[in-house]
């Protein structure tokens, strides 16, 4: 598949030894999914349907528990790539960035679609 002029599958597969990491990307998929439709639904006045999930840090070390998770994801349509950008802290969003990139001939451009950070 052709998106974008880059030359990309339609489908994905993680594979990897036990233990490797790889139910890991799929649960921080699902909670940043979770996350983004929480908020959507809040804004749309239905906060009932979803629960308020808080994100347990990755504990390498004692400084690394205390820090926010941050999440980055890059996709593509085949009109924009989009890069999304969350910082969150237990139940608190810290920031938030939607930044979408198109191409016209040889034309690149950038637009921030929104910033948000924690006290907006």
């Amino acid at each position: 598949m052709d998106c974008n002029n880059n030359k990309i599958l339609p489908i994905a597969v993680l594979y990897g030894p036990n233990g490797s990491g790889k139910s890991t990307i799929l649960d921080a998929l699902s909670f940043l999914t979770s996350k983004i439709l929480h908020h959507f639904l809040v804004t749309s006045g239905k906060q009932k349907f979803l629960v308020n999930e808080v994100c347990i840090p990755f504990k390498f070390d004692n400084v690394s528990k205390t820090m926010p998770t941050e999440f980055n994801i890059v996709f593509s349509t085949l009109k924009a790539e989009y890069d999304y950008e969350m910082k969150i802290l237990g139940r608190n969003i810290l920031y938030e960035k939607l930044d979408m990139t198109t191409k016209k001939k040889e034309r690149i451009t950038t637009n921030t679609l929104f910033v948000r950070n924690e006290n907006e």
